[in-house]
């Protein structure tokens, strides 16, 4: 699966269970640009360290970029 169809899937079941999620669609759609679409399971840890250090992020908008892709990720691994 592309990472785009798995952002859509992600982002639409968050909506579905009652959140707005809008922030984190952003950002996940973000994340996506900044890798190309690739296949989900071929995202490494260096495009994730790299989407996360990006310069002049404040340790609150970095605790938020983890936590985003934490749970996006720990949802396609379950």
């Amino acid at each position: 699966m592309r990472l785009s169809e798995a952002v859509e899937r992600y982002v639409t079941m968050k909506r579905v269970m009652g959140f707005s999620f809008k922030w984190g669609a952003e950002l996940l759609q973000s994340f996506c640009r900044s890798v190309d679409d690739i296949p989900v399971g071929s995202v490494v840890r260096w495009q994730v360290a790299n989407f996360l250090e990006k310069s002049g992020l404040s340790e609150r908008g970095w605790l938020y970029r983890h936590r985003v892709l934490k749970a996006f990720f720990e949802h396609w691994l379950a």
